[in-house]
């Protein structure tokens, strides 16, 4: 890959950031056009959060796409099916009937814990699974549902690498092709926690990305395009504190990436 002259200075002004980060992390940013990246602890393993719900998404939009599954397909809502947390499921009746293209939605871009449960249910962890190993994501698992006490195989896991990975996948057309890749961009394009990467960026950034919290844990991963540049980035923590200053440090790295990839300067911003 081309080693661009600005690596230094991004490298500087990033490290800056991550000294200031009151959390452990890991970041992973890798331009789409084969241009040099940036990197720190990319193959670390963190609690994976709810990013992990990027490769179920693409599970279930390439059985749409092979026929294996109806997007209209309806699922009824148990109250055993109800947990807490991001979403708005539990809030709402046991008995409503979903299709398979809402609980989607649903998981994405209000993170709803619910529908990422129901559409596990219905896929099989061994299938999502099977894709992560597939696309390269070796230190990425999904081995318990979301607020789900880890069972013995342990906790849902994943690196920086990986859900950069993931996303190139997604991107490069590699899982899903035409309309079927469209509308999962579109989705994660609509994802409504949205301050961490994108929340410094200029309103002509498209991003795609997916957010994943924890106690002590706040993650970021997407997909950035503007100016005919996409890149991707995957910000993970630990052992955080302060997590709105954990929040505004992400934003900051997204943003530092921002100026340089496609501006070309690192001025503040």
């Amino acid at each position: 890959m081309e080693i661009l002259p600005w690596a230094d200075r991004l490298t500087e002004r990033l490290e800056e950031e991550l000294e200031r980060l009151p959390a452990e992390a890991a970041v992973v940013l890798e331009p789409l056009d084969g241009t040099r990246g940036w990197v720190h602890r990319p193959d670390e393993v963190f609690p994976a959060a709810s990013v992990v719900k990027v490769p179920i998404l693409l599970e279930l939009f390439r059985r749409f796409q092979n026929g294996e599954e109806d997007p209209g397909t309806r699922v009824t809502l148990r109250a055993r099916d109800q947990v807490r947390g991001a979403g708005i499921l539990f809030e709402l009746h046991p008995g409503i009937r979903l299709t398979l293209r809402d609980l989607a939605r649903l998981m994405i871009v209000v993170s709803d814990n619910t529908a990422s449960n129901l559409l596990l249910d219905r896929l099989g962890w061994a299938s999502v699974n099977e894709l992560l190993a597939r696309l390269g994501a070796r230190n990425t698992a999904i081995r318990r549902k979301f607020m789900h006490p880890p069972g013995p195989a342990g906790d849902n896991l994943t690196s920086a690498a990986d859900c950069v990975r993931i996303l190139r996948a997604l991107w490069e057309g590699e899982v899903l092709r035409g309309a079927w890749r469209e509308e999962a961009l579109d989705i994660l394009s609509r994802q409504q926690y949205r301050e961490k990467i994108p929340a410094r960026l200029p309103f002509s950034a498209q991003v795609y990305n997916k957010t994943g919290e924890l106690d002590g844990v706040r993650h970021d991963v997407g997909l950035v395009e503007d100016r005919g540049k996409v890149w991707a980035l995957a910000v993970l923590t630990r052992r955080g504190r302060e997590p709105w200053e954990v929040d505004n440090r992400i934003a900051r790295i997204s943003r530092w990436c921002y100026d340089q990839v496609v501006e070309g300067s690192l001025e503040p911003s």
